[in-house]
């Protein structure tokens, strides 16, 4: 009687998961708290609930809270191959939202791991592939967070303040009480980071009032946060005792990364205040608990799942291409045969007229478009070639730098060569659309200025050092973003500044200057080259087209650069023009709509 009561239990609980509709697992998903670490032990259950339910997204979330689980459990290489699979389920869902959610849960992951780069890198990739109305607000307060973040672990203080002022004005805007005090926390602790103590404490403050003290790692995060605003107001007696009261937290909720940063910070207290037995003593403790929690095996077995993850994302993208070249082969030998069909229909109604006609017409277009085929290909390399330099040049220039630069300029030589090598891979990918209508799909955004300009001049600081060319940046609109397609923007600009280092002489300099007209954002680059005879002028912009004006330091020049930027122009529905004379050197300005 038992067994068959348990049985008719089991099948009313099936009954009852089998009946659950999409709407009802989704408001499931949101009611269960699995992001707080309390609720540990029941996420299992809940994820073998998701796990069940014969629905798709609530699958994908059953990775996910298993992901957290192992998290909380300090797996961090088991909790990346769910965060991993929840990533690639949510792809295939085409849900912007959950695959915001897997990239967050990605980059958190590489961030305690030291893997900052790798973080950002998650993040751009989701920004290439969606637009940020994309987003929930909540969802998108989330990423402009978690991008603060990583520019904070690259040193970038303003664009981390101004990311994480972003996230909050989106959740104060939707009144998302827990979302505003996650991001004063970051906020306060970037305050204390520059030094702005005072603010840094208030933001604190503020915060732990929300909290009312209930443990939680917020709360902890809290109290390092201010201990080191009072650390900074030389309130050193307050500070210690935030930080036995945050030591004491981490002990209570078990949780070994907040132990081992809550030994680390005592460590730094203890240091700045002469206390050097302490110090060393909070240290060991620290480096203890920081080897359990990340050792090189460890770092390395997230390392060979990230790759795992791209070779298979590679394999697919292999397949798909492989899949459309078979259907544009198709399609070619569709029209082929139309084609010949209509030829033949062609030269049976004139074949008794016209037969040595037709046949010396059929010969002579067939040459034309073995001419044309084989110009295309000449095209294509001259592409590769013109395209390719710049990016290779870069390289080897910042690569040289390595040898001659002091120890603090060496990571801005491996940041600027990493950088460049990732736009030379993203220009041969879009090599192959170059001779369509287009060049690229347009993919908006809002393109920050600062950063534009500060990527182009870093690009050719080094060649214009060789030839003792100052690059100097004029800024005269107040506008600070743009919205366009940053990647075609770049390109464009790279060539126009390429050109006009190239062809100016040593000992001069070169002015790229932005200002807003009418409804336009123009981009004017100067340089004090040997400018170009009004004949020229006419056709400058056309294909292979090259000036009779010689480089000043033998760099090559293919004709394709300028026909590049008009076609880049076209594509933002902006416009290029020329102002010069010979012996007065050159004004470019590419316009760009606002």
């Amino acid at each position: 009687m038992k067994k068959i009561s348990l049985l008719f239990l089991w099948l009313c609980f099936f009954e009852v998961v089998a009946q659950n509709t999409p709407k009802e697992w989704d408001d499931y998903i949101l009611s269960i708290k699995y992001l707080d670490i309390a609720n540990k032990d029941s996420i299992p259950h809940w994820s073998e609930k998701l796990a069940a339910s014969g629905y798709p997204r609530a699958e994908a979330y059953a990775l996910r809270l298993k992901g957290f689980y192992q998290d909380f459990e300090d797996n961090r290489s088991e909790a990346l191959d769910y965060y991993l699979k929840f990533l690639e389920a949510s792809k295939e869902l085409e849900n912007p939202d959950d695959e915001l959610s897997a990239v967050s849960d990605l980059v958190y992951t590489y961030l305690i791991s030291g893997q900052h780069l790798e973080a950002k890198n998650q993040i751009m990739q989701l920004l290439s592939r969606y637009q940020p109305s994309d987003f929930s607000p909540k969802r998108l307060a989330v990423l402009y967070n978690n991008l603060g973040q990583c520019y904070l672990k690259e040193q970038k203080s303003d664009s981390a303040l101004l990311f994480y002022n972003r996230s909050l004005k989106i959740k104060e805007d939707i009144d998302d009480l827990p979302g505003i005090a996650n991001s004063k926390i970051n906020l306060a602790a970037l305050y204390v980071r520059l030094e702005n103590f005072k603010e840094g404490l208030k933001l604190s403050n503020d915060n732990l009032e929300y909290l009312k003290n209930e443990p939680s790692t917020d709360l902890w995060y809290n109290l390092i946060n201010k201990a080191g605003a009072l650390h900074g107001l030389g309130r050193n007696v307050e500070a210690e005792n935030v930080l036995l009261n945050a030591m004491q937290l981490a002990d209570s909720l078990d949780f070994k990364m907040q132990r081992e940063r809550s030994h680390n910070h005592l460590s730094v207290f203890y240091y700045d205040n002469g206390d050097f037995k302490n110090a060393y003593e909070e240290l060991l403790k620290s480096n203890e608990l920081q080897n359990e929690l990340l050792d090189e095996q460890t770092a390395d077995k997230i390392a060979e799942l990230q790759e795992a993850y791209n070779a298979k994302e590679r394999e697919q993208e292999n397949e798909l291409l492989s899949a459309q070249l078979e259907a544009q082969k198709n399609r070619q030998l569709l029209l082929l045969i139309g084609v010949l069909a209509l030829a033949l229909l062609a030269g049976i109604i004139g074949f008794a007229y016209q037969k040595n006609r037709k046949k010396n017409a059929l010969i002579l277009s067939q040459n034309e478009k073995l001419t044309q085929l084989n110009s295309e290909k000449n095209h294509l390399m001259s592409v590769v070639s013109h395209d390719l330099s710049s990016p290779f040049s870069a390289i080897k220039l910042w690569a040289q730098n390595l040898s001659e630069s002091s120890k603090k300029d060496l990571k801005e030589s491996e940041d600027m060569i990493l950088k460049t090598a990732d736009f030379g891979l993203k220009t041969i990918k879009s090599l192959l659309t170059i001779d369509k209508d287009e060049i690229h799909p347009v993919h908006l955004e809002n393109v920050d200025l600062a950063l534009l300009f500060k990527d182009l001049v870093s690009r050719f600081k080094p060649l214009a050092d060789t030839k003792k060319i100052d690059l100097i940046v004029h800024v005269e609109q107040d506008q600070e973003e743009l919205l366009t397609d940053r990647s075609l923007l770049f390109r464009a600009l790279e060539n126009l500044l390429s050109n006009a280092v190239k062809y100016s002489e040593t000992g001069t300099e070169v002015i790229l200057r932005s200002y807003q007209h009418n409804n336009f954002l123009c981009f004017e680059v100067k340089d004090h080259g040997p400018g170009i005879d009004q004949e020229e002028l006419k056709t400058l912009f056309d294909r292979y087209k090259t000036t009779k004006n010689q480089t000043t330091a033998g760099e090559h020049s293919f004709g394709l650069g300028l026909n590049i930027v008009n076609r880049i122009a076209g594509e933002l529905g902006g416009k290029i023009e020329v102002q010069s004379r010979p012996g007065e050197g050159s004004v470019f300005t590419l316009s760009v709509p606002l």
